[in-house]
């Protein structure tokens, strides 16, 4: 998991500060998108790219990002829910 945080943002464009009342989630910081995957899949998929033409690695890219993704906070590493769920939250 990569250690690059990004800060969260209001409306205003200042910078959001965490929820005390919510010690296991960090708002300070935008969750981080991590593709949900089978074990082993990642390293099959590197090892075919470095073979195939650009075309080929074009579509193959589009297809994993249309994958299934999950939101963690970058800071305490907790799976906060799917895109929509956590877009939902912050709306709230």
């Amino acid at each position: 998991m990569t250690d690059e945080k990004e800060r969260a943002r209001t409306d205003k464009g200042t910078f959001k500060g965490d929820n005390p009342d919510t010690p296991d989630v960090n708002e300070a910081y935008k969750p981080v998108k991590y593709y949900l995957m089978q074990d082993g899949l990642a390293n099959t998929i590197l090892q075919k790219l470095a073979s195939l033409p650009y075309a080929e690695v074009s579509d193959m890219m589009t297809a994993f990002r249309a994958m299934q993704h999950v939101m963690v906070d970058p800071t305490t590493k907790k799976v906060l829910g799917t895109e929509e769920e956590v877009a939902g939250q912050t709306k709230k």
